[in-house]
């Protein structure tokens, strides 16, 4: 479990044709030195495909949701942010 402001901040990478989820569980495993089978599936949290729409189209758009009971916020800029819930 990570310390008490605990806080990560990942990249979407285009170029590495990594979608929003999968950086989503990156951002998590780094923050949590964990491997991506520790985790509870994404989709438990927030449905993929939305996510996906949302962030890929280009559009205007921050999506906050709680995923491991940690809050993470995606940024229309492909900026991915964990921190502690507050």
């Amino acid at each position: 479990m990570p310390k008490e402001g605990s806080r990560g901040s990942h990249r979407l990478d285009p170029a590495a044709d990594e979608t929003a989820t999968e950086t989503v569980v990156r951002a998590h495993t780094t923050l949590r030195n964990s491997s991506p089978i520790d985790l509870s599936p994404v989709t438990d949290a927030i449905p993929c495909d939305a996510l996906e729409r949302l962030v890929g189209a280009g559009n205007e758009v921050t999506v906050t949701f709680t995923y491991e009971g940690m809050k993470t916020t995606l940024h229309d800029d492909g900026e991915i942010v964990v921190h502690d819930r507050e």
